[in-house]
C-alpha cells in the first residue's frame, strides 16, 4: 500500500505566493511495509514529483515539505514471529524472540536464529526465509512416549528387570519431550538407555553370531520429514541408535552396513570399540546351549508356534517347553523399539537389536529396515515391531499397521489387526506398539509376554502383558 499526501500552506503563509507565476513544490515521500507470509518483508519506496500540476492549478502557490509514513502490518498464520519497523534507525527488531529462547533441547536452550540487537532491512529479505518458527503458539499437543523391551516368554525372575529397563527408558525420553525437545531426539535417548542395559537384545549382552561377535542393527525415522538413518551388522559400535540418528543427520543416504557404517559414525565422532565390550559371559553360554541344540536337531520355534513350516528360521533362543536339553528360563531376550509424538505434533520411531541368536554373521533382520520394523509418518502413524524378524520382513508389517490407521482404523485395532496377521499369514510370533499423530495408540503381542511403558501428561505406565 502506497500512501501519497500533499501537505498545503496555512492561511497566513499564503499572501507571501500569491502573485508568483511558477509554483515550487517539493516531493511527497510514501513507504510502504507489507508483511507477508512467512516473514518475507517487502519495502516499497515511492518518490513522486508533483510540480507537474502545477499547470492546472488556478493559483500558483508554494508548498511546503512534508513527509507522511504509511506502515502496513500484518500477523501471519501461525504466529511466527512479529517484526516492527522502526523510523529512527531504520532497522527491524524480532520481540518474538522469547518463544524461541524458552525451548529447551537436549539440556540446552534452542536459541533463536536473529540477535536481540536491531538488524538492518536489507539482511531481513536475506535472512527471513532461513527462520522457523517452533509451532508451539497454536497447535500444541500433549507428548506421548512409548516403548518396548521385546516380547517373548519372559521368566517371573526376569520380570523386575524388564520393567525397570522400560521406566528408565521412559523417564529419559519423557523429559526431553516435556522440555520442548522433538520425538526423534526422545526416541534416540530412550532406545539408547535400552541399548546399553543387558537385559535387552540391543547393544551390549546382545545375542551372539555363530562366529561368537555381536553384531548390531537399528532405525531412527522422522515422521515429519520421512528422513531416516538405519545401520546394520556393526560390530564396533556401543549404540547404534546414535549411529543411525548421525545417519539422518548427516548423510544423503539412508543405510549403512557393516565397516562402511562405522567409518561414517567415527568420522562423525563416535568413538569405535572393541567388540568384546559388548559381549558377555552369559551369551556365550547361550552361545554354546544353542549350538547344542541345533546338533540335536531341536528347532529354535520360541517365536514359530506350531504353524512354522516356513523357509527361515524364526528369531531368538528356543524356550523350555519346546527344547529339553535346557532348563535356564533366561536364555532368550529381544529387540527394543520406541516411538513418540510431540507437542510440535511430530512422530518418530526407533528400533534396535541385537539380532538372533546363533544367526550366521551378516544376517539382518526386520529391526532395521524402513516399514519392516520399524516406520513413521505424521500422516498415518509411528510404529516399532519385536519379535520373529523373517515374517516381519515379508509382510513388511510396520508399513502395513500404519496404512490402517492413514485409512481410519484405530491404532489399538490396528495394532490386534497386524499381530493377527502376522500369525494367520505366516505364523509368525511379536509385539507392535502404534502411536498415531492424534495421541492415540495400541499395543499387541502373541507371545506370553511384552516388556512395555507409556508415558503421558497422566503418568508413566509398565508392563509385561496387554
Amino acid at each position: 500500500a502506497v500512501i501519497l499526501s500533499e501537505r498545503r500552506q496555512a492561511p497566513s503563509d499564503r499572501s507571501s505566493s500569491l502573485g508568483r507565476s511558477q509554483r515550487v513544490e517539493e516531493p511527497a515521500v510514501a513507504l510502504a511495509f507489507l508483511s507477508v507470509i512467512p516473514l518475507r518483508g517487502i519495502c516499497f519506496h515511492s518518490l513522486e514529483p508533483i510540480g507537474n500540476r502545477a499547470a492546472q492549478r488556478p493559483q500558483a502557490r508554494t508548498a511546503k515539505p512534508a513527509f507522511f509514513v504509511a506502515l502496513a502490518f500484518l500477523s501471519v498464520i501461525p504466529l511466527r514471529g512479529i517484526c516492527f519497523y522502526s523510523l529512527q534507525q531504520e532497522t527491524i527488531t524480532e520481540p518474538g524472540r522469547p518463544i524461541l529462547d524458552s525451548l529447551t533441547v537436549k539440556g540446552g536452550k534452542h536459541k533463536s536464529p536473529h540477535p536481540t540487537q536491531p538488524i538492518s532491512v536489507a539482511a531481513t529479505r536475506a535472512s527471513a526465509q532461513q527462520v522457523r518458527y517452533p509451532q508451539t503458539c497454536m497447535n500444541t499437543r500433549p507428548p506421548t512416549l512409548i516403548v518396548h523391551g521385546g516380547a517373548w516368554a519372559i521368566p517371573p525372575e526376569m520380570a523386575a528387570d524388564h520393567q525397570a529397563g522400560v521406566t528408565r527408558a521412559l523417564e529419559t525420553g519423557y523429559a526431553i519431550l516435556t522440555r520442548g525437545g522433538t520425538a526423534t531426539d526422545a526416541v534416540e535417548a530412550a532406545v539408547t538407555i535400552l541399548e546399553d542395559d543387558p537385559t535387552f537384545d540391543a547393544g551390549r549382552g546382545s545375542f551372539l553370531t555363530s562366529a561368537g561377535t555381536v553384531q548390531l542393527d537399528a532405525l531412527l525415522m522422522d515422521g515429519n520429514t520421512l528422513r531416516a538413518g538405519g545401520v546394520a551388522c556393526v560390530e564396533h559400535l556401543r549404540n547404534p541408535i546414535q549411529a543411525a540418528r548421525l545417519v539422518l543427520d548427516k548423510s544423503p543416504h539412508i543405510y549403512f552396513v557393516g565397516p562402511g557404517a562405522e567409518a561414517f559414525a567415527a568420522a562423525h565422532g563416535m568413538p569405535l570399540i572393541d567388540n568384546s565390550e559388548l559381549v558377555l559371559d552369559r551369551e556365550r553360554k547361550r552361545l554354546e546351549e544353542a549350538r547344542s541344540r541345533l546338533a540335536a536337531d531341536h528347532a529354535d520355534i520360541t517365536f514359530s508356534g506350531p504353524l512354522a513350516e516356513d523357509d527361515k528360521s524364526p528369531e531368538t533362543a528356543a524356550s523350555v517347553v519346546h527344547c529339553p536339553l535346557t532348563t535356564d528360563h533366561s536364555d532368550s531376550h529381544d529387540t527394543v523399539g520406541a516411538v513418540a509424538l510431540d507437542q510440535y505434533g511430530n512422530l518418530a520411531a526407533g528400533t534396535s537389536t541385537g539380532g538372533t541368536l546363533n544367526k550366521a554373521p551378516g544376517r539382518v533382520g526386520d529391526s532395521s529396515l524402513i516399514g519392516c520394523g520399524c516406520y513413521a509418518d505424521n500422516h498415518s502413524a509411528a510404529v516399532s515391531l519385536t519379535g520373529w524378524g523373517e515374517p516381519i520382513m515379508k509382510l513388511v508389517l510396520g508399513k502395513w499397521a500404519t496404512d490402517r490407521v492413514a485409512q481410519g482404523v484405530a491404532p489399538e485395532l490396528a495394532a490386534q489387526q497386524a499381530i493377527a496377521y502376522l500369525f494367520q499369514r505366516l505364523g509368525g510370533h511379536g509385539g507392535i506398539i502404534l502411536l498415531g499423530p492424534d495421541g492415540q495408540f495400541g499395543l499387541a503381542h502373541n507371545t506370553p509376554h511384552m516388556a512395555w511403558g507409556i508415558a503421558t501428561t497422566e503418568g508413566l505406565r509398565t508392563g509385561l502383558i496387554i
